[in-house]
């Protein structure tokens, strides 16, 4: 599945994760704890912070590694 991506940003990932998954920010932000306006700012670029917490809870929501997320081709272990 990660191989299909090509090369992006960690808001790259989210937008095409959560348009493949089809959920929309406001799940996103309630299955990881957070808040439709801070998922929002960060992937319009608003904003550059993102915690580890939510960034792990998001790798965990799409079955891909933190290293996917962040724009790397690594493996989900």
């Amino acid at each position: 599945m990660e191989g299909a991506y090509l090369p992006g940003n960690i808001r790259q990932r989210m937008q095409e994760l959560m348009k493949e998954h089809k959920i929309t920010q406001a799940q996103l932000a309630t299955r990881i704890g957070s808040t439709e306006s801070a998922i929002s700012r960060f992937v319009s670029g608003k904003t550059d912070m993102i915690s580890t917490e939510h960034l792990l809870r998001i790798a965990k929501v799409f079955d891909v590694s933190t290293d996917f997320l962040l724009g790397g081709g690594g493996e989900n272990v």
